[in-house]
């Protein structure tokens, strides 16, 4: 089915009066056009029109698809495909909360694509909502004061096909409408409709059987990555699910009306079973899994099974939060993270040693809690260290580990906690160990670090003193990085020792280096660059005055005839030449 003369006629006035004068159109001049409210009310309905108050109508997305003007569609196609290009080159140097203003959205479009008529520039960011491009603006949104980016432009492989394919979701959906019948992805859901069905049946392996196992959950996909201990899937909540199944009620009942409020109460309940779920409607289920046969392995799941339990019910900063669980059928639902973890995201923080030192701190924090109880991680990797909102890390996947007091632990070769290159070598003895170190997690803590700076996953054994590996090799310019090297020095050593006791000991380090930080200040060594204060563009280096001596004698006078001499060094700006004194003890 396709819209009459009638729709078409409509829907051009009010694309042609947004174009012309960036207004929306009155409903009055509409009804003379349509001699019906209906017509308005279905444009309305079918999401081809826009409107606030029933007053005045402006164009949606597909409205320039259906006006009937070859050339008003291209200039909505081309303008679109203009601001996701202009999106995505901003979008890697874009802090989370940075806004753009129209002013640098015009610029960066002049840059790419040299002289641009304005209108298309505003026409483009007006349509870019509708194809979740924006995280947010601020203003109009026919003229936007200034914007966020989403995060789809990631996404966006070809910007040339993105309105060709979005638009064909919302044509496919207005199709449906025109024939009587329901929204695709409604029933992708598995909203069956029978006359003796009346409830919101999971689609396909998500049946009621399996969200009456897990506690009312509902398996969406898996989540593309398997633990040591079992495989992850995204759920839905009980309280979304049960949302879906009302709207399912609803659609049934009004599936054909006619009333505007029937027609009302569908439109609402096709748009709550088929939005996107939000974060908080989420969950990440584990299913424990059995490593091999008999009460051994069963046995090994249970253990497993119970620490991890025991210590995310606890509900402790800075780790996943446990939303449901069931030691009989050895399942876990924690809080679902977005963003993965840090392995998906191995340069989050590439080269930025103060910021990296700064989101490392809570997670250093969180182990220290830990520790304080006797309690040790075992498995602290990129994999298992989640991103959280903006530099916030989070700790998960508890499936090995170490309580005091637990009256009996897997074997050996069961304890090995993933790559060898994040364990210790004194963890790795060849035997089962009887005595589990709070300094082994100092040890991962000090790999993390490390990858977190470097911008890499893996640090082979203690070698971050190696010129390859060494980070003020990497990042010369970054006074910082000398920081990193010494908490590295403490924790990724190769002797026991040498490391650490516990991550209370090494938080105590961190936040000494943050005072630091945080004050501007700089380790005192003369291997490590000092920028200069003043001009921000040279170094300071130490100036030899007299005699090959790096001392020199600085007389002060504190009035009259009182005088005494000072030894100092000299340091000297290499770009302007501002001097600063040391004295020499």
């Amino acid at each position: 089915m396709s819209l009459t003369e009638t729709d078409i006629a409509i829907v051009n006035a009010v694309t042609q009066e947004f174009l012309t004068s960036k207004k929306s159109t009155l409903r009055k001049p509409l009804l003379i056009k349509a001699k019906s409210h209906e017509v308005l009310d279905r444009l309305v309905r079918w999401s081809i029109l826009g409107t606030n108050d029933q007053r005045t109508y402006f164009p949606k997305a597909p409205a320039f698809h259906y006006c009937g003007n070859a050339d008003t569609l291209l200039l909505a196609k081309r303008s679109v495909e203009l601001i996701v290009r202009v999106l995505i080159e901003l979008f890697p140097d874009s802090p989370e909360d940075k806004w753009f203003s129209l002013h640098e959205i015009e610029i960066q479009s002049r840059k790419m694509f040299g002289e641009i008529d304005p209108k298309q520039i505003r026409l483009g960011l007006y349509l870019a909502p509708e194809f979740n491009l924006l995280a947010g603006w601020r203003g109009e949104q026919a003229e936007m004061e200034s914007l966020r980016i989403g995060e789809r432009v990631v996404e966006i492989e070809n910007p040339e096909t993105l309105w060709d394919s979005d638009i064909k979701r919302q044509t496919d959906w207005i199709s449906t409408q025109m024939a009587g019948t329901l929204h695709p992805s409604v029933q992708e859901l598995g909203i069956r409709l029978e006359e003796d069905i009346d409830v919101a049946v999971p689609a396909r392996d998500s049946n009621a059987e399996t969200i009456e196992k897990y506690g009312g959950w509902q398996i969406i996909k898996p989540l593309g990555y398997k633990t040591g201990q079992g495989e992850v899937f995204l759920v839905r909540s009980p309280q979304r699910v049960a949302e879906i199944a009302e709207a399912a009620k609803t659609i049934q009942k009004y599936a054909g009306g006619t009333s505007l409020d029937q027609a009302s109460a569908f439109a609402t309940a096709v748009w709550q079973s088929a939005r996107a779920d939000m974060v908080s409607e989420l969950g990440a289920l584990k299913v424990f899994k059995m490593r091999g046969d008999g009460a051994e392995a069963e046995h090994e799941v249970l253990n497993r099974l119970n620490g991890e339990i025991r210590i995310l019910n606890q509900n402790r900063p800075g780790l996943l939060r446990l939303f449901a669980s069931s030691e009989e059928d050895r399942w876990i639902i924690t809080e679902y993270q977005p963003n993965g973890t840090l392995q998906d995201h191995p340069v989050r923080f590439k080269g930025q040693a103060a910021v990296a030192l700064k989101a490392f701190r809570p997670l250093v924090q969180a182990v220290a809690d830990l520790h304080s109880e006797g309690i040790v991680h075992r498995d602290i990797k990129p994999a298992n260290v989640f991103v959280g909102n903006e530099t916030n890390l989070i700790l998960g996947d508890f499936g090995i580990v170490y309580l005091p007091g637990q009256p009996e632990r897997v074997t050996r070769t069961n304890e090995r906690v993933g790559p060898y290159d994040y364990m210790p070598l004194w963890a790795d003895l060849g035997e089962r160990l009887e005595k589990v170190e709070p300094n082994f997690d100092v040890y991962m803590l000090g790999k993390l670090l490390w990858c977190m700076v470097a911008g890499k996953l893996k640090l082979p054994r203690e070698y971050h003193r190696e010129p390859e590996f060494d980070l003020t090799k990497v990042f010369p310019d970054d006074p910082h990085m000398h920081i990193i090297n010494r908490i590295l020095d403490k924790c990724v050593v190769e002797k026991t020792k040498d490391c650490l006791p516990s991550a209370m000991d090494l938080l105590w380090a961190v936040n000494a280096y943050l005072r630091l930080i945080d004050r501007d200040g700089q380790l005192l060594d003369e291997k490590i660059p000092r920028p200069c204060r003043v001009c921000g563009m040279g170094h300071y280096h130490l100036k030899v005055l007299a005699q090959n001596s790096p001392e020199v004698g600085m007389r002060l006078w504190f009035g009259g005839s009182d005088n005494t001499t000072v030894p100092v060094r000299v340091f000297v700006c290499d770009n302007c030449k501002h001097i600063e004194f040391f004295a020499v003890n």
